[in-house]
């Protein structure tokens, strides 16, 4: 059904034969020696954008295809074997807020450094603190909670962004300025338009759009020294729902429910020009994006909610993957190699920017619960890292070094903000040699990302990296097997514990005799007098003779 649907809206611009481009990689051959019954784990972290392996041993010239066993302990089973690339959810810190309104729940979310802003439908702002050491988050606490001094004491809908040490917070009666250090609110007065629909916050102009729906786009100078000042409205034909702009700053998205998603160039703050570059979709509702990936948000004419990944190529669009099965969708967030789709209480993590026709299956989607999920935010980290520490909480997996990428979200639900963290983790090899003999295995990666594409700033789905490594696993012979090694390595100490407390006996032994034979030797050749040796009686001196 969502097939035809698509097909009857679609128009201008949309493609359906994308011009592909491979690219060959090769990784130099490699031999690598375990020893025999020990367990080797390959990952190649240099291609994060692997998402499929397909592995061959080779025998006499024949490709003998290793295809994962999910069944039995990898760790116990013999040769080489590939393993997925995977999601995994874990949660981190969760504080939950009571108000003196019992129906009180958040509306909006920002994060500014190391800062989490978020506003509650009793007209309160919650300031809370990220304690990030560049490796984990250590703690979560609370700032302070500001009262926002609406002329209503409640508002089901906020919108903020923050800069520095201030705010603009939109409620659905006023817009204030406020002061999150000296807790100072100033109201502002906007072309007495009602509340905007959606705001986006662009850093690198200092700007700030928002959408008005039908009122069209309105753009405000929002600067470091808190200066907020608008500048000019985009008085365009349309019921406008959303804006944002690309991470260069050069691009402005304005999602129009009525057409689509729009695309326009940005030449100044002042200036804005139409591409005429539209991706027709009736009835959307929310997007997001990530590079030349966008994943929209729309509901059927009959009101089914529905996401569908779009690929941009040029001027020209194309119409990837639908999501439409097992919950409803109301919005998205879109990282770097994953996307988040938002429901009611069951939410939904996708790896995204695959053509759809590279993958001969779709990778296992990873689903968490969070009951009346909000919204949801990335804390940025400055340096990108990987992490090899308890990647899967499962057997037989927990204590293997396994490599893999962490994003840290923030999201609000209900009356609660929590962290949570989405790993990625990155597909693997795990061999295991039986015999002294020699195997070869030739290897082929299917990949979004690769050494070529980055050096030619490439981010088309359409560009497929494909990375080749042929090696081979010898086992070495051991004196004892892996199993044994703990075991092994403890009588070891002990042994040698003895031994060192033996030898310090043996010298404590040696000194003790050393210094009586050295006493013994003094006492005899010290000469000895005669007068001094003491007289004794001898037998019969003081005898009677009768």
């Amino acid at each position: 059904m969502f097939i035809f649907y698509l097909f009857a809206i679609a128009k201008f611009q949309r493609i359906t034969q994308p011009q592909l481009t491979r690219i060959n990689e090769h990784i130099q051959y490699t031999e690598y020696s375990p020893n025999v019954g020990q367990t080797l784990l390959l990952q190649y972290n240099s291609y994060p954008g692997v998402y499929e392996m397909k592995l061959n041993k080779v025998i006499d010239d024949e490709a003998i295809e290793m295809m994962p066993n999910t069944t039995l302990d990898p760790f116990t089973l013999p040769d080489c074997y590939p393993y997925a690339r995977r999601l995994v959810y874990q949660d981190l810190f969760m504080e939950t807020f009571q108000s003196n309104s019992t129906n009180a729940f958040f509306t909006a979310l920002y994060i500014e450094n190391n800062q989490v802003f978020a506003t509650r439908s009793d007209n309160h702002l919650i300031i809370m603190e990220i304690d990030f050491d560049g490796d984990i988050i250590k703690n979560f606490t609370q700032v302070k909670i500001i009262k926002i001094p609406s002329i209503k004491p409640d508002s089901d809908s906020h919108q903020i962004v923050c800069n520095s040490n201030s705010c603009i917070i939109f409620t659905l009666y006023d817009t204030f300025m406020v002061n999150t250090v000296s807790d100072e609110f100033i109201q502002l007065n906007l072309n007495k338009k009602q509340t905007p629909q959606h705001i986006h916050y662009c850093s690198k102009l200092q700007t700030l759009y928002a959408a008005y729906g039908r009122e069209g786009i309105d753009v405000y100078l929002f600067d470091k020294q808190n200066t907020f000042q608008y500048l000019i409205s985009l008085n365009l034909i349309g019921n406008f729902l959303e804006v944002l702009t690309n991470e260069e700053s050069t691009q402005l998205y304005l999602l129009n429910a009525d057409v689509g998603l729009l695309i326009f160039e940005i030449f100044s703050v002042n200036q804005y020009e139409d591409t005429g570059i539209i991706i027709y979709l009736k009835n959307i509702v929310s997007f997001d994006f990530y590079q030349k990936t966008f994943i929209l948000v729309a509901n059927t004419d009959q009101g089914d909610p529905y996401a569908i990944e779009v690929f941009l190529q040029d001027n020209d669009y194309y119409f990837n993957r639908i999501y439409s099965k097992d919950m409803d969708i109301f919005d998205v967030y879109m990282g770097e190699h994953y996307a988040i789709l938002i429901g009611q209480e069951i939410h939904r993590v996708i790896y995204h920017s695959i053509y759809n026709k590279y993958l001969n299956k779709i990778d296992v989607p990873l689903y968490f619960e969070d009951f009346d999920l909000q919204n949801v935010e990335e804390f940025r980290v400055k340096t990108s890292k990987l992490y090899n520490q308890n990647a899967l909480d499962f057997e037989p997996f927990q204590k293997a070094t396994i490599y893999y990428k962490q994003a840290f979200m923030v999201g609000i639900s209900d009356n609660e903000i929590n962290i949570f963290a989405i790993k990625s983790v990155f597909p693997w090899l795990q061999c295991r040699p039986q015999s002294t003999d020699v195997t070869h295995y030739a290897l082929i990666m299917n990949s979004t990302q690769c050494s070529t594409k980055e050096s030619d700033n490439d981010y088309s789905p359409f560009s497929q990296c494909v990375i080749y490594h042929n090696f081979t696993i010898t086992g070495k012979e051991i004196l004892f097997f892996e199993e044994d090694e703990t075991l092994v390595i403890a009588l070891g100490s002990v042994l040698g514990g003895l031994i060192i407390l033996l030898l310090t006996v043996l010298l404590i032994c040696r000194k003790i005799l050393h210094q009586r034979l050295k006493n013994y030797t003094i006492m005899n050749e010290v000469p000895v007098k005669v007068e001094d040796i003491p007289l004794e009686p001898m037998a019969g001196e003081d005898a009677l003779v009768s």
